[in-house]
């Protein structure tokens, strides 16, 4: 059973946190995670506020970025269903992003593993497609890079018909990942 604070953030990450407008994001993780043991939730919740804090605050990274592959690995592993396959998802982004030891955690082969099984386990989401795009071409494979941004895009679609708020910045992800060489 999700904790009220848990529930909130997934609540707010799934309403688009990812904007510019998602004040106290940080500081309601961590209550989260204070809150008592933590849930896959929470460190899914906590993980995603790190990101943020870390792009909006470049400072913040260094530590951050490890705190985040952490929190997301466990969450992955207690409950890798949560948000679509989100922690193993946001993951792989991690990993494919952030710079490579000794500066951070970046490491494009583990990313191209986690994205996979993301993908595998939500195959129909299209931010999974979307992610396995970015690892793969990551990976010097830009040919299936291209269709599972394809698969991405049909899918984004979809969602897009379907009223999905966040569908319309997948269409134009997926778009331009399948145009790339």
């Amino acid at each position: 059973m999700r904790r009220p604070l848990a529930a909130a953030l997934l609540t707010l990450l799934a309403a688009g946190c990812a904007s510019a407008q998602r004040p106290g994001a940080l500081p309601s993780g961590e209550t989260c995670d204070e809150a008592g043991p933590s849930t896959p939730t929470c460190d899914y919740a906590l993980a995603v506020a790190l990101g943020l804090q870390a792009r909006d605050h470049p400072s913040t990274a260094r530590g951050g970025l490890a705190q985040m592959v952490l929190l997301l690995r466990r969450a992955a592993q207690r409950d890798p269903d949560l948000d679509h396959g989100g922690p193993d998802r946001v993951l792989a982004l991690v990993l494919l992003r952030a710079p490579g030891w000794p500066l951070g955690p970046g490491d494009p082969e583990e990313g191209l593993v986690v994205a996979r099984r993301a993908a595998a386990r939500f195959p129909r989401f299209a931010p999974n497609q979307l992610a396995l795009s970015e690892a793969l071409a990551a990976n010097g494979e830009p040919g299936p890079s291209r269709e599972a941004a394809r698969r991405a895009l049909a899918l984004a679609e979809e969602a897009a018909a379907a009223g999905e708020p966040e569908a319309a910045d997948w269409v134009r992800e997926a778009r331009d990942r399948s145009t790339r060489e």
